[in-house]
């Protein structure tokens, strides 16, 4: 299927038959492809990855996982004492029946404590799998780019996503796997309904303005120069909404457009700079993406 992209808001297309596009709601003209690697492909060095723990999201999800597969194994061990409490009750004592009265009480609380982490435990499921598939084409940046995973700022109750330092500037990126329907205006966020588009009161734009405003702040108590360029991005695993107002203050982006977005800046920063940040950030990393030279 081929794909028609925007090259200034970095927005794509699915080019479905009959349909046609002239240019983006940005009003630039749009590139079409074949594949998107034809245009988002670029150069992937020999990065390795050190890694001092899980992320906060792998732990959440791995907790969801584990109780989803508790809860699966309570209900076949519910089962599986319902029919011994019948089979055995029938061929020795009544008594027995309260094994089969147990393995019911076993199976709606399990039935219940499913459902509970459905509702606590999937988006957090979701979030890994979005921010996986954004840290693995960061990977594709050049080796001048250190790539820092699960950011933990001191005295910080969230953490940061991603953040990329390189010769062009900082790199604050919030990762969301929402699914639905949305519209982008500014800093406000619309999901659609059956009632039309309704506001998300707390919205990633709200986030990823936060986090990039506490790191520049953390960064200027530990002396680096807040003259560095910072830009705050928003990778947004769905392609499935529109920017009626094009944010200010950060870029909403697909996972695959964010490296190709980053080499585009045409901003150069002096690299001792660059350097003190890189060094002033990695303590408090989960996990740091580098080239070996």
């Amino acid at each position: 299927m081929p794909y028609l992209i925007c090259p200034e808001c970095d927005h794509y297309y699915e080019v479905e038959p009959g349909e046609e596009f002239e240019a983006c709601e940005c009003g630039q003209e749009l590139i079409i492809v074949e594949e998107l690697s034809e245009y988002y492909d670029v150069d992937e060095g020999l990065r390795e990855s050190i890694a001092t723990g899980n992320t906060f999201t792998e732990e959440m999800a791995e907790e969801y996982y584990s109780n989803k597969e508790t809860g699966s194994m309570m209900i076949i061990g519910g089962v599986i004492a319902i029919f011994a409490g019948l089979f055995l009750g029938l061929l020795v004592s009544a008594f027995l029946f309260i094994i089969s009265l147990l393995g019911l009480v076993i199976i709606i609380y399990a039935l219940s404590s499913i459902s509970q982490n459905e509702l606590k435990g999937k988006g957090w499921a979701k979030g890994l799998v979005g921010e996986n598939i954004v840290s693995d084409h960061l990977k594709e940046l050049p080796e001048d780019y250190f790539i820092y995973n699960d950011v933990n700022l001191p005295g910080k109750k969230g953490n940061i996503d991603h953040v990329v330092i390189g010769p062009n500037g900082i790199f604050v990126i919030e990762t969301k796997h929402y699914s639905g329907k949305y519209l982008i205006k500014d800093k406000d966020w619309f999901v659609y309904t059956r009632d039309g588009y309704r506001k998300v009161k707390t919205n990633p734009a709200h986030q990823v303005i936060r986090n990039t405003m506490e790191l520049k702040s953390f960064l200027e108590t530990r002396g680096v120069d807040s003259s560095i360029w910072f830009q705050a991005i928003v990778a947004f695993k769905n392609s499935n909404f529109k920017v009626k107002e094009k944010p200010k203050a950060y870029r909403v982006l697909v996972p695959e457009t964010v490296p190709k977005y980053i080499l585009k800046q045409k901003r150069n920063y002096d690299i001792e700079i660059l350097k003190q940040a890189a060094l002033e950030l990695e303590p408090y990393c989960v996990e740091l993406s580098f080239v070996n030279k």
